[in-house]
C-alpha cells in the first residue's frame, strides 16, 4: 500500500523567535488503497528543531511500511516511540491532554467491512495509563516514580562483568552526569581544555536554569562539580536550594589539550593540519607537549568513579565536562578510549547511570537534552 504523510505544517519552518508560541504539528497518515486515514496531533515541537529532524524516526518508519498491505504495522511502531517520548513528559492519567501529548484516531472509509482499524491502537494506548500510577513502595519525598520500569530486577546480578567499584557497595546508587551550559569558548567555536577563561553565557545561565528545574523531583545526595568556572556556575545554578554538599573534585576538570587550548577550531586546522586531524579522527592516539590526553582521561575517570561511588548516600548529581562526561560514560558501558568519539554530550545533556550493590553499572539514559527545548520535562 501506499502510504502518504500529509499535513499544515510539513513545510520547513523559520527560526521561531525567543518567547514565541509555537503550535504543535499535526500530522496524517493516508493508506490509498484501504482509502483509512490516521493522524496523529499534538505532536510537541521541539523549540529549535524542524519537523524533518525530530522525526526522523517516523520517516523511517515510512520507509519500512512502503512494500507491506496495512499501515497498523506503522501506528504501531509508532505507538512504540510514542510511548517513550511520553516517558519524558509530566502527563497525568486523568489530565486531558492540551496539545502536549498524543492522540491517536482512525477514520474508515465508507462502505467497507470489518472491525474499527483503530480498536488495537485505542486499546495500546489505554494500556499505557497504569504504568502511571503512583507506586506504593516507600520513596523519598519529592521523588516522581519514572513513566516505564527498567533496570535490573532486586536480588540479579545486573548481567555485566564490568565493576566500577570492586569491593561493592552498601545500597545500589544513581549517578546524574550533567554536562555545564554553553560557554564563551563553546560559542566562538575555540578549544576550550582545561582553560579557566571561559565562563557562561547568558545562554549558558539560562540552560543551567532549565537544568535545575528538569531535575528538581529528583533527590540528590550531594553535588560533585568541577573546579573550572563554567561549571563551577552551572552547579551553582543547579543545586541552588538544595540541601546537600557541593563538593568540588579536581578530578572532573576538563581534558588537557596543551597549546591548542584557545584556538579556534578553523585556526586549528590550518595551522597545525595533521595533529588536528589526529585529534579528530584519532584522539586515543593523539599526543601533545608529550602526554596522550584522551588515555590519561580514561585513567583519570575511573578514578572518579570510584571518588564519587565511596561517597555516602544512593543518589549523586556530577556537573562537569564534555570529554570527562564521556569517558564516564564509556566506561559505564566497558569502552575503552578508542570509543571517545562514539558518544556524544550536549551542553546542559544530562546521563544517568545506576550502580548496583556489586558496582556493576547499568546505563539508564544518556545526554537527555529534550528539557533544552520543551517546556515541563521533568525526569
Amino acid at each position: 500500500s501506499a502510504l502518504h504523510l500529509t499535513g499544515a505544517n510539513t513545510a520547513r519552518p523559520r527560526q521561531p523567535a525567543v518567547g514565541e508560541k509555537v503550535e504543535p504539528l499535526d500530522f496524517q497518515f493516508r493508506n490509498e488503497t484501504t482509502s483509512n486515514t490516521t493522524q496523529v496531533l499534538s505532536t510537541p515541537r521541539r523549540r529549535g528543531r524542524t519537523p524533518g529532524r525530530s522525526n526522523v524516526g517516523l520517516a523511517s518508519l515510512l520507509l519500512c511500511v512502503q512494500h507491506t498491505h496495512s499501515a497498523h504495522m506503522l501506528m504501531s511502531a509508532w505507538l512504540n516511540t510514542a510511548m517513550h517520548a511520553r516517558a519524558h513528559q509530566n502527563i497525568s492519567r486523568s489530565e486531558p491532554a492540551r496539545g502536549r501529548g498524543l492522540l491517536l484516531c482512525s477514520s474508515r472509509a465508507p462502505g467497507r467491512t470489518g472491525g474499527d482499524p483503530s480498536a488495537s491502537t485505542r486499546k495500546a494506548v489505554e494500556t499505557m495509563a497504569p504504568l502511571a500510577e503512583p507506586s506504593s513502595a516507600p520513596q523519598k519525598q519529592g521523588q516522581s516514580r519514572p513513566f516505564y520500569p527498567g533496570g535490573t530486577i532486586e536480588g540479579f546480578k545486573a548481567g555485566s562483568p564490568l565493576t566500577l567499584y570492586p569491593q561493592g557497595l552498601s545500597c545500589k546508587k544513581q549517578v546524574v552526569i550533567l554536562r555545564h551550559g554553553s560557554s564563551e569558548w563553546n560559542e566562538q567555536g575555540r578549544i576550550q581544555g582545561n582553560s579557566n577563561e571561559s565562563e557562561l553565557t547568558s545562554t549558558g545561565v539560562s540552560q543551567a536554569q532549565r537544568c535545575r528545574d528538569a531535575i528538581s523531583r529528583i533527590p540528590f545526595d550531594k553535588c560533585f562539580t568541577s573546579p573550572i568556572t563554567r561549571a563551577r556556575q552551572t552547579a551553582d545554578i543547579v543545586w541552588d536550594g538544595r540541601q546537600g554538599e557541593l563538593v568540588e573534585l579536581e578530578d572532573l576538570q576538563e581534558v588537557h589539550l596543551g597549546f591548542l587550548q584557545g584556538m579556534r577550531n578553523v585556526d586549528a586546522n590550518v595551522k597545525h593540519k595533521e595533529l588536528f586531524k589526529v585529534w579528530r579522527e584519532d584522539p586515543s592516539h593523539f599526543e601533545i607537549d608529550g602526554h596522550m590526553p584522551i588515555p590519561e582521561l580514561w585513567s583519570r575517570a575511573e578514578d572518579v568513579w570510584k571518588q564519587i561511588l565511596d561517597h555516602e548516600g544512593d543518589s549523586f548529581l556530577v556537573v562537569s565536562h564534555k570529554s570527562l562526561s564521556r569517558a564516564m560514560l564509556c566506561i559505564a558501558l566497558g569502552l575503552g578510549p578508542e570509543f571517545f568519539r562514539c558518544v556524544d554530550i550536549n551542553n546542559g545533556g544530562l546521563t544517568t547511570i545506576r550502580v548496583n550493590e556489586l558496582g556493576q553499572p547499568m546505563v539508564l539514559s544518556m545526554n537527555q537534552h529534550v528539557h533544552m527545548s520543551v517546556d515541563g520535562v521533568y525526569y
